[in-house]
């Protein structure tokens, strides 16, 4: 979240809007503003007691709003409220009171954990009942919103990447080759070497890795990979891992920074994400946009975009034995019918997940945002 968060805002700035942001941390004591381009980062002190935080924030944005007036500087115009559930209870309330509209972000994570959540479940709705519009970053949850709240305005944003700083450097493809050479053994004494499929990100238990492993032991493939896996582990991914050194290798690394992944991407012939549920990973589109192709689950994001034999292979979230035909076709694939896979997802994201793309709906999604006023 915190990442897309970053790069919308990022980019709507140099598209010349005055956007502030308001976040909370436990990094500082008291209120602290950084100004930047066409912005402000205000920091605030989390409180246990959240009414408390919530009420700061209030007598800030008062005084604020009526500096900029006496200023003579463009007042708040728009409130956006970026997932998460103390952004939500605030929205509604702060934008009655401000009398200005407000926009919801929703990531897969916001709605899927929210929808069902005895305590956030009241939050959610409200939220999105009294929002100007509901941008959401897949189709699915564009349709469970609607089905279930119809008066709800609610946009499709994929999420966007920047491809002219997302790419891999000559170090990082001798890093990616070095790594190749060290980690990864040759399958069973045969001479053929093993396929490197990469696993990324916060790896909870919606992202269906147990499932995944599972899958690939009864697919009778373990032997002819080296996993790769990046992010935090659950213990049942652990376990199955210990129990399985006799046919698997693997490297595990703790989560790390977007940019030091750029040589570990390039180390891997495919990505899987087996998700039960998603919104739009970034995975998805870095994976895709290094040229990587996917085993992916059938849902969100992935099924917006990957296309069944184009991109990958695909299977419905859950379903083991179309998860285990999927690996199996990949890894009947001969390398260059591979390398195609790859840059066919590199031209899905360069035309259909670009940045641009991205910032421009969202310019658009402001301007038809009209006040209650």
């Amino acid at each position: 979240m915190a990442q897309s968060c970053d790069r919308i805002v990022h980019h709507l700035r140099q598209e010349g809007l005055l956007v502030d942001v308001i976040h909370f941390t436990n990094r500082v004591e008291r209120t602290k503003i950084d100004h930047v381009q066409n912005g402000k980062n205000i920091a605030f002190a989390m409180h246990p007691d959240v009414s408390h935080s919530l009420n700061l924030v209030w007598a800030f944005l008062q005084n604020y709003q009526q500096e900029l007036v006496q200023q003579q500087q463009p007042p708040i115009t728009h409130l956006t409220a970026f997932g998460g559930y103390v952004p939500m209870i605030a929205a509604p309330i702060f934008s009655a009171w401000l009398e200005v509209p407000y926009v919801v972000l929703l990531r897969g994570n916001d709605f899927d954990t929210g929808i069902f959540s005895p305590k956030r479940q009241d939050i959610l709705k409200n939220a999105l009942l009294n929002a100007a519009q509901v941008c959401v970053v897949s189709q699915d949850k564009q349709y469970k919103i609607q089905k279930l709240f119809p008066t709800v305005n609610v946009v499709h944003v994929p999420n966007g990447i920047d491809l002219k700083e997302w790419q891999v450097l000559a170090s990082d493809t001798q890093k990616a080759h070095q790594w190749r050479q060290e980690q990864v053994l040759t399958t069973n004494n045969q001479d053929t070497p093993k396929k490197i499929l990469g696993m990324f990100g916060h790896l909870k238990s919606k992202k269906g890795i147990l499932f995944f492993l599972e899958a690939l032991k009864l697919s009778g493939k373990l032997s002819q990979l080296h996993l790769l896996i990046i992010g935090d582990m659950t213990d049942a991914v652990q376990l199955f891992l210990n129990d399985n050194t006799d046919t698997l290798s693997y490297t595990h690394y703790p989560f790390m920074e977007r940019f030091a992944l750029l040589p570990y991407y390039a180390a891997c012939d495919m990505v899987a994400i087996p998700s039960y549920y998603d919104g739009l990973p970034n995975v998805m589109m870095e994976a895709g946009g290094l040229g990587v192709p996917f085993i992916a689950a059938n849902v969100a994001g992935m099924a917006d975009f990957l296309q069944d034999g184009v991109h990958g292979f695909l299977f419905n979230p859950g379903n083991r034995e179309q998860c285990r035909e999927a690996i199996r076709k990949m890894f009947a694939l001969a390398d260059e019918d591979l390398k195609q896979m790859g840059q066919n997802c590199l031209e899905m994201v360069k035309t259909q997940l670009d940045y641009q793309l991205e910032t421009q709906r969202y310019v658009q999604v402001f301007q038809e945002t009209i006040s209650p006023s």
